[in-house]
């Protein structure tokens, strides 16, 4: 491969030679190389990648479903980095399962193990602090009950400056990845202010879903600030928590 010095008025190939522009630079190489179609999906030596794109396929399709089962939290903070890591935590999962044949393990099957369902507990959907960091007391979790936040007072909680409240949302999804359907409950909601004292529970959102596939526990935290009688969120990622409580 080389670099073009000269002025080029072509990009494609001639004469045996490919001429591409990459990141501002013209580049000259011998036509022909890679993959192709036709090589990929007959050769037996291009097994391995015929099998990496199936579960690949299968891997997106599951991020774009999780992404829209979670969507009522995920758009409170904006994030342009998280698709990556969705993806790089669902190919973790996928490759949990260790049932089906390679070119065929999906995040629903990884799912199925409990190091793919530990992937995915207490996963931070947001770059920063968890949300443990915030209630320096604690909490505890639990299905039947919600979360609970204990003794809270304006000494153990995170108000940044500018910021008057602190929002606090719980919600439920039931995720059927093999099928690609999702039921949501209603997002639980809570504002506290400085002022506050003692514990606070966010009671389980009232949901029932017949769907198969995983029930995933999700909450948020947001500092707000109070404008014209109004609340805002900060829009600094720093102080904003989105974070995987528990997977069934």
């Amino acid at each position: 491969m080389a670099k073009v010095s000269g002025v080029v008025q072509i990009e494609g190939t001639l004469m045996g030679i490919t001429f591409y522009k990459r990141k501002g630079v013209w580049i000259a190489r011998k036509a022909g190389g890679g993959f192709n179609g036709k090589a990929i999906k007959t050769k037996a030596s291009m097994i391995r990648v015929r099998e990496n794109g199936s579960e690949f396929g299968r891997c997106m399709k599951s991020v774009q479903l999780f992404k829209k089962a979670l969507f009522p939290l995920l758009v409170l903070v904006k994030d342009t980095d998280r698709h990556a890591r969705i993806v790089s935590l669902f190919t973790k999962i996928k490759n949990s399962d260790v049932v089906s044949e390679r070119g065929s393990r999906s995040v629903a099957a990884g799912l199925q193990q409990l190091s793919g369902r530990e992937l995915l507990t207490n996963y931070l959907l947001t770059k920063g602090k968890d949300l443990a960091s915030f209630f320096a007391m604690g909490y505890l979790f639990e299905w039947e009950t919600g979360i609970r936040f204990y003794n809270l007072d304006g000494s153990h909680l995170f108000f940044p400056k500018g910021a008057d409240f602190i929002e606090i949302q719980l919600m439920y999804a039931k995720i059927d990845f093999e099928n690609q359907q999702y039921e949501i409950s209603n997002c639980v909601r809570e504002i506290i202010g400085k002022d506050f004292q003692g514990d606070l529970l966010l009671p389980k959102p009232d949901f029932v879903s017949e769907l198969n596939g995983v029930l995933v526990a999700c909450v948020s935290m947001r500092n707000m600030q109070e404008i014209n009688n109004e609340l805002h969120p900060l829009l600094e990622q720093q102080h904003s928590v989105i974070q995987i409580l528990g997977v069934l």
